[in-house]
């Protein structure tokens, strides 16, 4: 983006952020296949648990440059302190947003899945618990999406609807995919990138 002021021009430049790898895993252990394919991951429990970030072999951190202030995002983790991939309720998604949106240089936003409740199928646990955790800040606005536990509302990743729609906020990155055998999982889609311009005179 260029910006011209009083005869002088500058360049403002953002990148975008890096999307995250799913992989089929017919082991019992998610954590032990990002691990061999070269995550940044923490060991917790014992071998085959822990926590893996979204930092890897070719990864970039997404930065904006060229203004008065410039910072770098963050890296999206998600943490299991069990080490069955089908505990999801041990499950714990960590996810950035932007810098100047909710606070001066950013925060991580943590919340937790669960295995099947009532507006969630197993398989789209995180949807509606990541929304609740955005919503619940200094001025919580918001619960959750509506959704019925009769009816076919429920939230399930194993559509492509789930993964397509657009529904957070700008800079904020997208929550992972439920391990669900037999069942297409879908992650969502990070907000829309942003910039921010405050004209000082």
């Amino acid at each position: 983006m260029r910006i011209v002021t009083g005869g002088n021009e500058t360049c403002i430049c953002t990148q975008g952020g890096k999307g995250g790898i799913t992989f089929c895993n017919t082991g019992p252990s998610f954590f032990c296949c990002y691990r061999a394919n070269g995550f940044c991951v923490t060991r917790t429990n014992n071998n085959n648990c822990g926590m893996v970030c979204n930092v890897c072999d070719g990864m970039w951190w997404a930065c904006g440059y060229g203004g008065d202030f410039n910072c770098c995002g963050m890296a999206s983790c998600v943490s299991a302190f069990g080490c069955e991939s089908m505990c999801v309720c041990y499950f714990r998604y960590h996810i950035p947003t932007p810098a100047g949106m909710f606070s001066k240089k950013g925060n991580m936003v943590i919340y937790q899945t669960e295995n099947n409740n009532d507006f969630a199928q197993w398989s789209g646990s995180g949807k509606h618990q990541a929304l609740s955790a955005l919503g619940a800040g200094r001025f919580p606005t918001g619960g959750i999406p509506w959704a019925t536990c009769w009816g076919a509302s429920k939230a399930c990743h194993c559509y492509d609807n789930e993964g397509c729609i657009q529904n957070m906020p700008i800079g904020t990155g997208g929550h992972g995919p439920m391990p669900c055998p037999g069942v297409r999982d879908h992650a969502t889609r990070g907000g829309n990138g942003g910039v921010r311009i405050k004209f000082i005179t």
